[in-house]
């Protein structure tokens, strides 16, 4: 196994997006908290980060150079 570094967004409070699957409107993330990995809804996060839903995922998890 060897280390890769990926493209992940990082919310204001300092949570990292680093997957998400499905299309818009029924999409679900992959969030690192301080407390772990989660899977949330659209829905969730929109609660979650006070209706910031990222728009334009379709780089979170690709592989960078």
């Amino acid at each position: 196994m060897k280390h890769v570094k990926t493209v992940s967004l990082e919310f204001p409070n300092g949570d990292l997006l680093i997957g998400c699957t499905g299309k818009e409107g029924r999409r679900m993330f992959f969030i690192k908290t301080s407390d772990g990995i989660f899977e949330y809804s659209e829905d969730e996060v929109e609660e979650i980060y006070n209706g910031l839903v990222p728009a334009d995922t379709h780089l979170v998890g690709i592989k960078t150079s």
